[in-house]
């Protein structure tokens, strides 16, 4: 061990740095690996869900490819046709007519831009020194433009220029302007040749442009002549031109390689003329025949777009048939037909949803099945719940019409009966009338604000000496509560007197019916209960049904039309409530919702 640390030791310290620097940068790469990875596997994930961005994608991938396969083709048909060369000039000719416009234009506006000559920037400079420095700075800097030697007279006066422009520096209103204008008023004064400086700066201007065109040309001449020909500015040792001569060798010019041009410049109202003559140099230039690559590596990648477009969404066109021929399927009518979800993207939902619409149909089927047999069911009973009470009413009325009677007490017991069968005829009749008229759309609810406790209170009252006949207890579970609801009193004093109605009627004498109230955050329950015969729930289930009583026989001796309980239901749904029963033991609990006013 203690050999093995000794060699740690031995270790170079750059050599471990170097070390941990290589583990960072393996970490580094590691974690960019993995973030790549994630994001990969992200993408993959969102384009697998939507088929928008899975076309996408295979557009994006054939418009790639074939755009590879364009550059390799046309540039492959370039190189079979071949490159060729060719030599001019005339692009250099190009820019040496340009070079030589902007320098006749620069020296035309040379005059009226006089801080081309006279540098104002170095003389505020000068001025912010001191003034003995300053002073000399200017001297030693006129005589530099002006090529003059000034004597010692006119080196007094400097002290008065310096002055002059000090003063207009510190008072804040320099300008180029006004600082030109004092020092050429003094060059005036001190009679300076403002000639010299103003042609000093043209052979400038001309030296430069002659260095400009020598970048496109082998060989060049530029002369600056007056009107005689006699030479400000030259090359060599010409001294003086024809410019009638130069005139014509411009105007016969026929050599491409050759640059020849004159043209007049008018400086302080005299007419000057630049010469340029110059030998242009050649550039050679290499092609290929483009078009016919292009139109090859064109219809290649054409070629190869719709091939790998093709392939690539053959599957996807594959399962739109698949779906395409599944719907003919259900079309002939088979609903249990089983469709297969491939995939996460919005064609797999088309297939959910059209599974989802083949259960739909099927429930909708069922349901209609179902209401077919309930008409049915409901003429059925309409039929036998209006004959009976009917058939009783002819029987008896024809043997009081026949004379069938012996005494006048049978006479009047026909009578009353027919009468009994009459009203209930009627209130069958009535009943069906006002279930009706609940089932349409355009029932009306007169509703108003009303305390639930009250109402409840005054319809056990009313029904009360119903259940003493039959010596039954109501007992009442009434919390104490103030809540309101707004409902149409008619119609919600009948659901509430219907129930209790049933619940006296159906229990035996001597039992005991119960009547709750519970109020809760947003709805107020009444329940109804009373003791029952063992009545399994589903059948409990059936009784908001039309016609249906919990006696088979549809004879019971409670009486009444069978659609009291059909007519509270909707009453209660047209209130936005809900009404259901229970069993709990021998005892049946009719509950009742109603939304709160809050």
């Amino acid at each position: 061990m203690w050999h093995k640390n000794k060699r740690e030791e031995d270790v170079n310290p750059q050599q471990k740095k170097e070390k941990r620097k290589r583990i960072i940068e393996k970490d580094s790469y590691i974690k960019i690996k993995h973030k790549v990875i994630d994001t990969y596997n992200i993408g993959v994930e969102k384009t697998k869900k939507s088929i928008r961005l899975e076309i996408l994608c295979m557009v994006g991938i054939s418009f790639v490819v074939s755009s590879i396969t364009f550059t390799c083709v046309s540039t492959l048909g370039d190189m079979t046709i071949g490159r060729y060369s060719y030599t001019t000039n005339e692009n250099n000719r190009e820019s040496v007519e340009e070079l030589v416009l902007n320098g006749v234009n620069k020296l035309n506006s040379l005059q009226a831009n006089t801080d081309e000559y006279i540098n104002v920037s170095n003389v505020y400079d000068m001025i912010t020194q001191d003034e003995k420095t300053a002073v000399q700075s200017l001297k030693r800097y006129l005589e530099d433009i002006t090529n003059q030697y000034i004597e010692i007279k006119q080196e007094q006066s400097i002290t008065p220029l310096y002055n002059e422009l000090n003063e207009l520096q510190k008072s804040g209103d320099w300008s180029d302007e006004e600082a030109i204008e004092i020092i050429v008023q003094f060059m005036k004064d001190n009679n300076m040749d403002l000639n010299r400086i103003f042609m000093r700066t043209v052979k400038e201007k001309i030296r430069e442009l002659k260095s400009d065109i020598n970048n496109y040309c082998s060989l060049s001449e530029v002369y600056f002549t007056d009107s005689t020909g006699k030479l400000v500015y030259f090359d060599n040792n010409v001294v003086q031109v024809d410019l009638a001569k130069c005139i014509q060798s411009v105007n016969q010019n026929y050599n491409d390689s050759a640059y020849k041009a004159i043209y007049p410049v008018v400086l302080d109202d005299t007419i000057y003329y630049l010469y340029i003559g110059a030998t242009l140099e050649e550039e050679t230039y290499y092609g290929c025949n483009e078009d016919f690559g292009n139109i090859i590596g064109f219809m290649a990648a054409v070629a190869v777009f719709i091939l790998l477009v093709t392939r690539l969404t053959k599957d996807k066109i594959a399962y739109i048939e698949y779906l395409s021929s599944c719907l003919g399927e259900i079309s002939k009518g088979d609903l249990s037909y089983n469709i297969e979800v491939v995939g996460e993207d919005e064609l797999a939902r088309v297939a959910q949803n059209i599974t989802i619409m083949e259960q739909e149909i099927n429930s909708q089927i069922d349901a209609q099945i179902k209401a077919e047999k309930a008409k049915n069911e409901l003429v059925t009973n309409v039929a036998h719940d209006l004959r009976t009470p009917l058939t009783s009413i002819i029987g008896y009325m024809g043997l009081v019409k026949e004379g069938a009677y012996q005494t006048q007490e049978e006479y009047d017991k026909y009578l009353n009966i027919a009468y009994e069968k009459s009203q209930k005829l009627k209130v069958i009749i009535e009943d069906l009338f006002e279930l009706t008229k609940l089932h349409q759309d355009s029932v009306k609810l007169n509703k108003e604000m009303i305390s639930i406790s009250n109402l409840l209170n005054q319809l056990i009252e009313e029904l009360m000496p119903l259940a003493n006949e039959k010596n039954i207890e109501i007992q009442t579970y009434i919390d104490p509560t103030t809540a309101e609801v707004n409902v149409d009193v008619a119609k919600i004093t009948r659901v509430f007197e219907n129930l209790i109605e049933n619940a006296i009627k159906y229990s035996e004498e001597g039992n005991a019916v119960y009547v709750e109230l519970k109020e809760f955050s947003k709805s107020v329950y009444v329940a109804v209960s009373n003791y029952c015969d063992n009545i399994p729930q589903e059948e409990v289930d059936k009784f908001f049904e039309r016609f249906y009583r919990a006696d088979q026989s549809r004879n019971s001796q409670a009486g009444g039309s069978g659609l009291g309980l059909a007519i509270a239901k909707n009453i209660v749904e047209l209130h936005g409530g809900k009404i259901n029963a229970k069993v709990n033991g021998d005892l049946i609990s009719f509950k009742v919702g109603l939304p709160k006013v809050k």
